[in-house]
């Protein structure tokens, strides 16, 4: 659905920061930057990084809210 809305957001001439775990999906439209991340955390650190530039934010992203005390184990 992400990239579904920053493609449809690029083709009406909106500059998008998508930021995204691992899929294979590609994005078509230059006006895009796309984020590549792994876990939540950088999810997180990215969409941090990227908000404070932005005029608007929207999220779609499941991610886990919360990690193990004792990853392993």
């Amino acid at each position: 659905m992400g990239f579904a809305i920053a493609e449809h957001l690029a083709s009406r001439g909106a500059h998008v920061t998508l930021v995204c775990g691992p899929v294979n999906l590609k994005v078509n439209n230059p006006l895009i930057k796309r984020i590549d991340v792994i876990s939540a955390d950088q999810m997180y650190e990215a969409c941090i990084q990227y908000f404070s530039k932005c005029d608007g934010a929207i999220m779609t992203a499941a991610v886990a809210d919360y990690s193990p005390l004792s990853p392993g184990k």
